[in-house]
């Protein structure tokens, strides 16, 4: 398979509060069935396996955030895949919602921290302030998380420096479900890139999440939209239509951005 080429995967999962074994063993046997298609990356979603219980985030140890770092370095050697999962970062005692991304080999290539917090989240986590890529094959792709969405020129910057595509990993719920898909689909478009939305389903007593991870072509159109299925949905993307889209409309070349900032 030619590195122009990448095979994600999306893990869309109905997870629950107060029980990191239950969601560490529902991610690990919902990613063991793609073991034969062999995924080049998969992507887990957003504060997938210790919950928006704050309250019950704050009662585990240094040791259970360890264990959860392993876990996906683990499974990431295990499928030979690299992975983008969702996780609850504390260093020095500081809380971040973050973006845990992983080789093939199970090593760290980024921590991407979650810069727009949404509602109560920062009641709990801080900022992030960093913005990077990794690359996986020939792909330089972004991390993204739910709110961050929502902000143009956070992906804008991306794609400035070098992204070929985007994912946004979420917890995005009812009934903003029109907002998500629409927000994805006008980063993808306005960048030319492939946009990869990973979100969870189910509801827990505070909120319910409304699936929609979705596929987007360089073009704006949804390649895929997984609704409210559970499952793990894999796609295959191309250099290739990045590279064409970007030549039948230049719009980055068109930019003025000495003129955006008057006033």
């Amino acid at each position: 398979m030619t590195n122009n080429k990448l095979r994600a995967a999306i893990l869309q999962l109905d997870l629950i509060e107060n029980n990191i074994d239950f969601n560490l063993e529902k991610i690990r046997t919902q990613a063991l069935t793609l073991k034969a298609e062999q995924p080049d990356l998969i992507i887990i979603p957003e504060i997938a396996v210790e919950g928006y219980n704050f309250d019950y985030v704050k009662t585990l140890s240094q040791a259970d955030f360890a264990r959860i770092r392993a876990f996906y370095s683990d499974l990431a050697r295990e499928l030979n895949t690299a992975i983008v999962a969702g996780f609850v970062e504390k260093e020095a005692g500081v809380y971040y919602d973050s973006a845990l991304c992983l080789d093939n080999g199970g090593q760290e290539l980024l921590v991407y921290r979650k810069m727009h917090l949404w509602g109560s989240e920062s009641e709990l986590f801080t900022p992030g302030t960093d913005l990077d890529l990794i690359t996986i094959k020939d792909w330089r792709i972004g991390i993204a998380i739910c709110a961050d969405a929502g902000f143009p020129e956070l992906a804008r910057s991306l794609v400035l420096q070098g992204a070929d595509a985007i994912i946004y990993i979420s917890a995005w719920v009812k009934p903003y479900d029109y907002s998500w898909t629409l927000m994805c689909r006008a980063r993808a478009c306005e960048n030319q890139i492939y946009v990869i939305g990973a979100n969870r389903i189910g509801a827990t007593n505070k909120a319910e999440y409304c699936g929609n991870s979705l596929v987007v072509h360089p073009s704006g159109l949804e390649i895929h939209n997984y609704l409210e299925q559970e499952g793990a949905f894999m796609t295959e993307l191309s250099l290739d239509e990045v590279s064409n889209k970007r030549k039948e409309i230049p719009w980055l070349q068109m930019r003025k951005p000495e003129l955006y900032m008057k006033g």
